[in-house]
């Protein structure tokens, strides 16, 4: 007996059963989810549907076993997909924009959402990170705020968070694999990365990374490290900040024993707050600030940031000002901001600023 095709009436889609068109339809064209997850916001068209949600979601279930490696999960068309991407290496999802191929429709609406269509629509809610995908936020948090590092290199005590990273640190450093030429000469380098890198530093001859204190420029972040000890001696601080160590030790300050530099001290912002300069003398607590560009404009550091992470680092500045200014004047503590506009005059400004104190 040859089996009863229904067909869908909104699409190509054709069952033997009446109830699996019905279903059909609920779910892809009326797009109806009247299904509620008892522990969570999820819904859906399907119990078995909801029935998988709970199984893989809340319970962790993984009960369905990769005949071909450790891999398990909760589902068989998960573990399908599973084989047909890693064991199989299928790819017949062709993206109609550019050559990606991926095994999953799911992979390649990512791609399209990421590398086309450029979306941006998940918040990091500690920063102003934004990014396409939940996973890529997880990273993020991972290793940037929770600074997790619980992956260990089999070869050294090298450890990172992620496994792209310490793929990358074993071909680099183990391997010494250089298999990226540069086009335009003959550099080679592990990643494209560096290979980015050397292009805009040799040949663009790229100078985007801003020395927030001085005319300084560079292409890169670590060269703007090497910059600032040179500029300002061997002390690792700023080059106003280097010229106030300099004004109050004119004065007869000494460093650690009549003032403190970059020290937290009780006022705190999610955490305590670092003091640029706390002087000590007579019984009185002073404050100095040197104001370097970004208490007073949104600055590009790395040369890479948004517009939106640049205005949200302004913003944190004005607000950690704000406090140490409350603080201040709540409880009648001298206080001397220096912009940095007044680079030139700093030694000027402490010295007036301090003599105040020391008639």
């Amino acid at each position: 007996m040859t089996p009863v095709s229904n067909q869908c009436p909104q699409c190509e889609f054709t069952c033997s059963q009446k109830g699996t068109l019905n279903r059909h339809i609920k779910q892809v064209h009326d797009k109806i989810k009247d299904n509620q997850c008892p522990m969570c916001e999820f819904t859906c068209s399907q119990k078995g549907t909801l029935k998988r949600h709970i199984k893989s979601i809340h319970d962790k279930i993984k009960d369905v076993q990769c005949p071909q490696c450790e891999y398990t999960c909760s589902q068989k068309g998960t573990l399908k997909r599973h084989i047909k991407s890693i064991h199989d290496k299928i790819k017949d999802v062709q993206c109609p924009m550019c050559e990606f191929t991926c095994s999953q429709k799911g992979t390649l609406k990512r791609h399209i959402k990421m590398v086309h269509d450029r979306i941006k629509d998940i918040q990091c809610p500690q920063c102003a990170y934004t990014c396409s995908q939940k996973g890529d936020l997880n990273k993020h948090i991972k290793q940037v705020h929770d600074r997790i590092k619980d992956i260990q290199c089999p070869q050294c005590a090298y450890t990172c968070s992620r496994k792209s990273d310490l793929n990358q640190h074993i071909k680099m450093v183990h391997d010494k694999v250089k298999d990226v030429s540069c086009p335009m000469c003959d550099y080679v380098c592990c990643t494209k990365n560096h290979l980015k890198t050397h292009i805009k530093m040799v040949h663009d001859k790229i100078k985007d990374v801003q020395c927030p204190m001085c005319e300084y420029t560079c292409s890169r972040k670590s060269a703007l490290k090497q910059h600032i000890p040179l500029c300002t001696g061997e002390l690792n601080c700023s080059a106003g900040e280097y010229n106030v160590i300099q004004a109050l030790g004119k004065l007869g300050f000494v460093k650690d024993v009549d003032y403190f530099y970059n020290q937290s001290y009780v006022v705190k912002y999610k955490s305590l707050l670092k003091w640029d300069f706390r002087v000590l003398y007579r019984g009185l607590i002073i404050f100095i600030e040197y104001d370097g560009k970004p208490h007073t404009e949104p600055v590009n550091w790395s040369g890479k940031m948004t517009e939106e992470e640049m205005q949200f680092n302004f913003e944190e500045y004005k607000r950690k000002d704000k406090i140490k200014n409350d603080y201040c004047e709540q409880y009648g503590y001298p206080l001397l901001r220096i912009p940095y506009t007044e680079f030139n005059n700093i030694d000027t400004r402490v010295t007036e600023f301090m003599n105040g104190f020391m008639v």
